[in-house]
């Protein structure tokens, strides 16, 4: 899970739910926080291998411009689901895509990486 800290409460804002062996490019680098919800493996990339890497190896060159083309998608269609859609939309929307985030993710996190607060997410759950 990503997520965002706001505020002197340190209001959590949850942006993504990232799927099992889906390779991570942080939204923003310096204020994004991973939360892992289960095992996971990480690797970390300085800058300078990066630049390296990019101006140097053809192969990289390609996975990278894959790996953000993938980014892109991944946050537009989280930006059509939050401005585009209504609740119960969004709900059956990530039911649908990312199921085993209910049985792995706090409530208070799933109504707000939907938008919605707990009652409202429970009123639509039917609990």
């Amino acid at each position: 899970m990503e997520y965002y800290t706001i505020g002197p409460e340190e209001k959590r804002i949850v942006a993504f739910f990232w799927e099992e062996n889906e390779l991570v490019i942080p939204s923003n680098n310096f204020h994004s926080i991973f939360k892992p919800l289960d095992e996971i493996m990480t690797g970390t990339v300085t800058y300078g291998k990066m630049i390296r890497n990019l101006r140097e190896d053809r192969e990289f060159r390609k996975s990278y411009r894959d790996w953000k083309s993938d980014y892109r998608v991944k946050e537009d269609e989280r930006l059509k689901m939050l401005f585009g859609m209504a609740p119960k939309e969004r709900l059956a929307k990530l039911k649908k895509e990312q199921p085993w985030v209910f049985g792995l993710v706090r409530e208070e996190d799933i109504a707000n990486y939907l938008r919605l607060n707990v009652g409202v997410l429970r009123r639509l759950r039917g609990k």
